[in-house]
Parts: structure tokens; C-alpha cells; sequence
């Protein structure tokens, strides 16, 4: 989606003219870049954002129909897509907060490393599986497949849960 926009001052305008149209404030387009990992979530909270605006502008786009890029991206914008982002949106702010404290340039953190890793893995787990059976002294002993939430209870967010519902 960056790249779509990135160096083309029409297609930001028509972008913000369907911003204006579905009601939503325009904001800029952002790039995650991968050597910068906490970007990720703030260019998911964007496309969150800016959906309803995305969608119409790539369903209405003139090359839509046509082999490549512009219609690539359009085929993403569904549902699926959206519940995935919804879903990083809830889970990403847990493993930024591990990845700023493994970050940490102020002072010597690698002995603080095993203990954050486990309490990023049993908050991740805990989405997923029954609290209860998250083996406290080893996380990797943990029955995962019969001891899976069922689909009503997985925590995936608010967000994702109401489309999900919807």
C-alpha cells in the first residue's frame, strides 16, 4: 500500500478526497521497515485507520480489474485481512514492550533476557490456550492442541472479536 502512494502526489489526493467521502481524517501512508521492528505497529494502526478509505479507493481504482499491483492490494482488503491486522493491532504493544526492553542500550539487560522472554510467551499462550494448563516452570512442556481455547473465548482483542461477531 506504501508503495502505491509513496511518490505520487495524485493518487494522496485522490486517497484524501475518499478519506473525505467514507468520513475518515486522512493521515499519511507509512512504510514499515523491517530492520525497524516496533514500526510494524504503528503501520498496522494506520491501515486500521484509513481502512474504510482504503477499500473504497481500491475497489473504484481504474487499473482494479487489470493484472498487478492495484489489484493485488484490493484482493487483501477483506474481511480476513482486516481480522489479522485487528488481531496485531491487540497483540503487537506485548512484543514491542519485550523488544524495547531487550533494546535497552542503558544498561546491561541479557541477565533480565529468559525471565521477559517467558512472560512474553505465557502472555501470548494465555490468547490461546486455557491459563491453567500453561505449565509454570516450563512453557514448552505445555499441551497446546488439547488445551486450546474454543473460537468464543480465544482473546484476540475487541476489535477483531466485534468483526468477528459481525
Amino acid at each position: 500500500i506504501n508503495t502505491h502512494f509513496y511518490l505520487s502526489v495524485k493518487r494522496k489526493e485522490q486517497l484524501k478526497e475518499f478519506c473525505d467521502f467514507v468520513n475518515v481524517t486522512y493521515q499519511k501512508i507509512l512504510a514499515h521497515v523491517k530492520t525497524r521492528w516496533l514500526s510494524l505497529l504503528r503501520v498496522v494502526e494506520r491501515v486500521v485507520e484509513l481502512w474504510p478509505a482504503l477499500v473504497s479507493y481500491f475497489q473504484s481504482h481504474p487499473e482494479s480489474e487489470k493484472r498487478g499491483r492495484v489489484r493485488n492490494i484490493k484482493e487483501q482488503l477483506n474481511d480476513e485481512t482486516k481480522l489479522y491486522l485487528l488481531f496485531l493491532k491487540f497483540v503487537l504493544p506485548t512484543v514491542n514492550a519485550f523488544n524495547t526492553a531487550f533494546q535497552a542500550t542503558y544498561y546491561t539487560t541479557i541477565h533480565l533476557l529468559h525471565a521477559d522472554m517467558r512472560k512474553l510467551t505465557k502472555r501470548v499462550l494465555r490468547c490461546f490456550i486455557d491459563a491453567d494448563s500453561i505449565n509454570p516452570t516450563d512453557i514448552t512442556s505445555t499441551p497446546l492442541e488439547s488445551n486450546q481455547l474454543d473460537d468464543n473465548t480465544v482473546e484476540v482483542g475487541e476489535e477483531a472479536r466485534s468483526l468477528a461477531e459481525s
